[in-house]
């Protein structure tokens, strides 16, 4: 197993109960705290070496779910914080959006599958509370818990891991280098974003970037970390 698998299988674990049990806002936010912690770690170690040893790939991933724009403001959120870019592309089918992830394979991998245990988990929660997470009283429930998960997002990635006191700046200078990289990759994959547009509850939501025109042909770089991802 590589170290990569590793990082998400213990992220898995920290996850099982919640997901067994229907988590609560508590049990949401410790979740991503415990992830936080554990991938900042690791990115702050591949950090340490040289670039030519950092060879862990930069890629795509992509998961279909949810298309209420809370779900999208929760994608980006979670991004954010695992050291990715984030977009989505419409699907054609009712109710479902791709959501994107670009970043360092481990990266991907945590914010895909954060992003996917969250959104189910505020469902789930809002189903239980009122029914569906459709509903007038369920939908603004969904909008306003994502809402709180991104001002503790935002607050997470200002403040030193628990794990590492006096990382906040270092982790501020890695969130930027991550986030020049994921853009340097996109463009070397010839994807072209446009922003979204606002609906009713905009004011909740992050700007998100919706994909209008997809990969390109574009010739592959000798280094395998700036690779292309496959078109959508």
């Amino acid at each position: 197993m590589s170290v990569e698998d590793k990082v998400l299988e213990r992220v898995k674990k920290m996850l099982a109960l919640g997901n067994d049990a229907g988590a609560t806002e508590g049990e949401r936010e410790t979740a991503l705290r415990m992830a936080y912690n554990l991938l900042a770690k690791y990115n702050l170690s591949l950090s340490d070496l040289p670039e030519d040893q950092s060879n862990e790939v930069r890629e795509r991933q992509d998961t279909v779910i949810s298309a209420d724009r809370w779900a999208r403001s929760l994608a980006h959120a979670v991004a954010k914080l695992f050291f990715c870019r984030y977009f989505y592309q419409r699907t054609g089918t009712s109710g479902k959006d791709k959501h994107c992830f670009v970043g360092r394979q481990s990266n991907v991998n945590t914010a895909r599958y954060m992003t996917e245990y969250l959104i189910k988990s505020v469902k789930r929660e809002a189903t239980t509370r009122y029914s569906s997470p459709t509903s007038p009283h369920g939908r603004s429930f969904c909008v306003g818990t994502v809402d709180s998960i991104r001002k503790r997002v935002e607050e997470m990635v200002k403040t030193d891991t628990e794990s590492t006191p006096g990382t906040a700046l270092v982790l501020a200078s890695l969130h930027q280098r991550e986030e020049d990289a994921n853009n340097k990759w996109l463009e070397q994959a010839g994807t072209t974003l446009t922003t979204g547009k606002s609906r009713a509850d905009n004011s909740l939501c992050e700007p998100v970037r919706s994909m209008t025109a997809v990969t390109t042909a574009r010739p592959c770089l000798s280094t395998s970390k700036w690779a292309p991802a496959p078109t959508a």
